[in-house]
């Protein structure tokens, strides 16, 4: 394992407080910088998500919005992190903390040449996606990366860097924590002034705290990256593959390695295509990326074990139809071939909202979610289901600082076991108050 390991003991809590900290310290004029307190309150007529014995619920939230910004000759940062407490007032659910956000700090100790990276980001995601999407069923999973990078320039259009990386992910209750040391060589050519061609060779030595599965990964792929006008793309095609120890008796995989993204941004729309296949596994999962609407479905309270994950997202967003409106639609598929779990699964999701300006102050929004879920490993795992959320809300602000939301949402599951269906109806308001 590198060395950088030893100096990055606990980095899933440390990093964005100490970071705070240091932003905090700045002059204020260095800063983009804001702290909202959020209190909710919401009825539920089903609060434990029952396909019979409805139980009615209230649902107390309070929590914190914090957002950090700086553009430093040596330093840049980003934080966004939202903080939220749940309490229920019959304990149809757990009391539960969730927390989602992301930390990007990066340092130049040599301008253009040498770079300290931290980035971290914590999710709050679904632990078994077969199961109900209850607090019991859920856990904050966050991953800390450091990586120190050393960028050389042979000629004018061209660049070779040298990477280290250091990724440490702990999950709140399963055992799926594990640490990740590694290196990689990466070359870049400059086409033109629009495009570049690039390729890059990656090594990491992934280790479980709770398993003797440890293995080691191995990837390469050229790069394609292109940006026009309104169009941008960017296309990697490669192999990836992990190594075990075969005391295990568990043998290697391997696959083809693509990732490819296509955004068209024009006077009224905006259009972005994501697509890719990599391997991974329970630990690391999507790495907390993908869609917000869909990605925090996830499959965390197994044994360890290596998947190929297939993805396809796509979203547009278009104002053109009216001055005062927006629709914006989403499409997710994601595939999970797993290597010796029956957790092989498929996941299709699709997302559609509209918002219309009543006027400078108030907002009306509508939005619905359609999930379908599918296994194909059998070992005793829930059957197949689909999942249908429509919301509606009411958006007002008064003043500067403060707006409040109202709400309805219903949600309904159905699937082939009887005792998995349930129907849920909630309604709920919301304040924002923006402390600075």
């Amino acid at each position: 394992m590198f060395p950088i390991g030893l100096i990055m003991k606990k980095p899933n809590t440390l990093a964005p407080v100490i970071v705070s900290a240091m932003m905090i310290a700045l002059p204020v004029q260095a800063l983009e910088r804001s702290l909202n307190l959020t209190l909710g309150l919401e009825h539920s007529d089903n609060g434990e998500k029952a396909g019979f014995d409805e139980i009615s619920d209230t649902e107390q939230q309070a929590g914190l919005d914090f957002s950090l910004m700086h553009e430093g000759k040596k330093i840049q940062a980003e934080l966004d992190y939202n903080v939220t407490r749940n309490s229920y007032d019959n304990n149809t659910q757990d009391d539960n903390t969730d927390i989602n956000g992301q930390l990007k700090l990066t340092y130049e100790p040599v301008e253009g040449t040498a770079f300290v990276r931290l980035d971290s980001s914590t999710q709050n995601i679904v632990s078994d996606k077969t199961a109900i999407d209850i607090a019991d069923n859920r856990q904050n999973r966050t991953i800390t990366t450091l990586s120190p990078e050393w960028i050389l320039r042979p000629s004018q259009g061209d660049e070779v860097s040298l990477g280290l990386t250091y990724s440490d992910i702990k999950y709140e209750e399963s055992e799926q924590d594990s640490d990740r040391s590694g290196a990689s060589i990466r070359w870049a050519h400059l086409l033109s002034k629009v495009d570049s061609l690039s390729g890059q060779l990656k090594y990491s030595d992934v280790q479980f705290d709770s398993t003797d599965q440890d293995y080691e990964y191995y990837q390469g792929y050229f790069n394609y990256t292109a940006a026009l006008s309104k169009i941008s793309y960017s296309i990697d095609v490669g192999y990836n593959e992990t190594k075990r120890d075969n005391e295990n008796g568990l043998g290697n995989v391997s696959g083809g390695f693509f990732d490819a993204t296509f955004s068209y941004s024009g006077a009224s729309s905006t259009w972005i295509l994501d697509v890719g296949r990599e391997l991974t596994d329970t630990s690391r999962g999507n790495n907390n990326t993908g869609l917000e609407q869909f990605s925090d479905f996830q499959n965390a309270n197994s044994t360890v074990d290596i998947y190929e994950l297939t993805t396809a997202r796509a979203s547009w967003s278009i104002k053109r139809i009216c001055t005062a409106c927006t629709f914006r639609a989403y499409l997710s598929y994601e595939e999970e071939d797993y290597e010796f779990l029956p957790n092989d699964s498929e996941e299709l999701s699709a997302n559609v909202g509209f918002s219309y300006e009543l006027n400078r102050f108030t907002i009306l929004s509508l939005n619905t979610t359609y999930s379908d879920f599918s296994f194909a490993g059998g070992g005793g795992r829930s059957d197949d289901y689909n999942r249908v959320q429509s919301h509606i809300q009411l958006s007002r602000k008064f003043g500067r600082d403060l707006s409040v939301q109202l709400y309805a949402r219903n949600e309904k599951r159905d699937s082939k076991e009887a005792f998995d269906d349930y129907e849920e109806f909630i309604g709920g308001v919301s304040l924002l108050y923006a402390l600075f």
